[in-house]
């Protein structure tokens, strides 16, 4: 009798488990099925709206990278792209009946933000009160519950979305204008036109590996342009393959601060202090040292 017990309790215990199993992989398929909310392959433009009169607007290029073309004319920070495209192939979001939802208590009539992917509208309402990390939204009128992490970075300055490479995308400098030296390119091989030092080690590679770092130069926050009044500023230029005029930099040391701020472009770029000597000062030759003999 013990015996039959404990057999029907294994099969009720494997019966439970296999009831579980399929409900879990039933739910887990109601995930994988569902389509992105916007196909993300025919994203070429994104508009943010913030509010009516202050909207940022990006595009993608011919050679696939995104451009701000307002209120910055300037290559666009890549991770930041690729959190809002994320957010269009999210798989966690709940379809809602529009008509039954009041859309002025959820904050989507009018909404907080919109922002247009293409000509594809999405407009952002109130997070849920079930504190679930979701958030109401519109999709060209159709409305869902989504879990979602952009909002806040959707409201910030349009500064934040700018590239923090100090050059933008793949930079090929053909020429560079520094306070005391002039390089240029030629014949795929950097020289020296122009130097107040006898000290510059003017080695091919030395000098390809010096441009390198300009290329290659990345600021760790961009700020609105606003130099110091007092600080050491230098003038740099930098001539690009891809640009008829020049990149005109200001070049200011302050306190622990290296700022290379454009002033066309009303933006600075704040680097390392570190970087000042590795931008602004071509490599030294390392000299030898003479020994004397010594008298026996």
């Amino acid at each position: 009798m013990q015996q039959r017990w404990l057999f029907n309790l294994i099969l009720l215990a494997i019966t439970l488990l296999l009831s579980i199993s399929v409900f879990y992989t039933m739910e887990h398929d109601k995930t994988t099925d569902k389509a992105n909310l916007i196909d993300l392959a025919v994203v070429r433009s994104i508009n943010i709206q913030q509010t009516e009169d202050k909207h940022i607007f990006m595009s993608k290029n011919q050679l696939g990278f995104w451009e701000m073309t307002a209120p910055y004319q300037l290559s666009v920070n890549q991770v930041r792209i690729e959190r809002l495209l994320n957010f269009l192939s999210t798989k966690d979001y709940i379809a809602l009946e529009t008509a039954k939802l009041n859309l002025n208590s959820v904050q989507l009539a009018p909404s907080l933000l919109k922002i247009k992917f293409n000509q594809i509208t999405v407009e952002f309402g109130n997070l849920s009160p079930l504190n679930d990390g979701k958030r109401y939204i519109l999709i060209n009128g159709k409305a869902y519950l989504v879990k979602e992490t952009i909002f806040n970075e959707l409201n910030n300055h349009a500064i934040n979305f700018v590239n923090l490479s100090v050059l933008g995308n793949n930079p090929q400098i053909t020429e560079l204008k520094l306070p005391n030296s002039h390089l240029v390119l030629r014949e795929n091989k950097w020289i020296i036109k122009e130097t107040i030092s006898d000290k510059i080690d003017e080695n091919p590679n030395k000098l390809t590996t010096f441009i390198k770092q300009w290329e290659e130069a990345q600021a760790f926050t961009i700020e609105p342009y606003a130099p110091p009044a007092e600080a050491i500023i230098n003038e740099v230029e930098i001539f690009l393959a891809d640009r008829e005029e020049p990149i005109k930099f200001e070049a200011i040391l302050v306190e622990k601060l290296f700022i290379l701020a454009w002033r066309e472009k009303a933006i600075q770029y704040q680097l390392p202090i570190k970087q000042y000597d590795k931008l602004l000062h071509l490599p030294l030759r390392i000299e030898e040292k003479t020994t004397i003999p010594i008298k026996e």
